[in-house]
This record gives structure tokens, sequence and C-alpha cells, in this order.
């Protein structure tokens, strides 16, 4: 049996096994690369499909680049769907411009607004949805995209106008009630005493 000899330990020797110790260190670095990156993945795939508010990124011309899963579970819109269609298809003609403007508006400021809007459900019915934008700007500071995340409000909005209709109907008949008519008649007089004033 061969022993080990430190003479035959050569330049050539010690260069290889420091070669290979590079080469066993790089391939630990990618390894542990891929399993950080793999794990950041997961963990945004996580979030975005299980988060219960709509996520989306736009470029600055309005080009949907993402579209969180909550769209389907809210709006019944596949990712591929909303892809095919331009952004403001979707969204109520009336509330268009109210969009527009605000994408506009944070493109040039780089500051986001919050606003309320209706958009039209697969179904056809109409949700509303509050709305925030925040903006990503490229390597020379200009906006280069929006990052805009939608709550589906519908059904507070529905208990406000419910409630404002409680406050001045009667709850059995739902006819006005004494509220509602002590308003209309405050409106009358001060309608009435503002045109004695003009005449």
């Amino acid at each position: 049996m061969a022993m080990f000899n430190p003479a035959a330990w050569t330049l050539n020797g010690k260069l290889f096994a420091m070669l290979l110790l590079v080469v066993v260190a790089q391939h630990v670095w990618i390894y542990l690369a891929h399993r950080h990156y793999r794990k950041r993945e997961e963990l945004f795939r996580t979030i975005t499909e299980n988060v219960a508010d709509m996520i989306a990124l736009v470029n600055v011309k309005g080009r949907r680049l993402y579209n969180s899963p909550a769209y389907y579970k809210i709006l019944g819109y596949s990712a591929a769907e909303l892809a095919q269609t331009p952004v403001f298809e979707q969204i109520h003609p009336d509330d268009r411009f109210k969009v527009l403007e605000a994408a506009r508006e944070a493109r040039l400021t780089g500051i986001g607004k919050s606003l309320e809007y209706r958009v039209r459900h697969k179904n056809g019915r109409w949700r509303i949805l509050e709305s925030t934008a925040s903006t990503i700007r490229n390597d020379k500071g200009e906006v280069e995209k929006l990052v805009i995340v939608n709550r589906d409000i519908t059904g507070r909005k529905q208990a406000e106008e419910l409630l404002a209709h409680n406050a001045l109907h009667d709850a059995m008949t739902g006819l006005p009630n004494r509220r509602l008519f002590l308003d209309r008649l405050q409106r009358c007089f001060a309608e009435a005493q503002r045109d004695a004033t003009f005449h």
C-alpha cells in the first residue's frame, strides 16, 4: 500500500486542489442563491395568491403587466383574460376619465391617489373598488410603472346606502319618515327665503 509522500505534493497538485475548492465553493454559492430566490418566489406567490386585495402592475401606457389571482376571485376574470383587454375596458364609462386623470397625475407627480370607481364583474354587475396607486421609477427617476391595489368595497357602500335610507324612511313601510319630512321642509323654507332676497 502506497503511503502519502509530502515531497510528491507538487505545485500542480496545490493548484488543482485550490481550483477544485473554488469550483465547489461556486456551486455551493449558486445552490444557496437559487434556494434563496426560490423561497422568495414562493413567499411572493403565497402572498399574492392569498391576499384579499387585487394587485395590478401596469406600465405608463396602461398595459397590464400583472394581475393577482384575487381578480378572478372578486371579478371573475382570469389573468389571461385581463391581459387581452385594455385596462379601461372593465371600468364604468362614467368613471373612466376620473381613473385616467388619477393615473396621469401619478405619472407626473410620482404620487398615487386613492379613489373609488365602478368595475364590471364578468357576470355584468358593477362592483365598487377603492384603489390606491404607487409608482415605480426607472434608473433616470422617471415613473415607469404603477402598482395598483384595489379593494372591493361594494358591500360597505351598500350598507352605507341602506343606513342613509333607513335614517329617512320607516323600516316597516319604506315610506318617508318625520325626519325626511322636516329635512325637505327646511330645504324648501331656505330656498323660499333665498328667492325672496333676490326679488
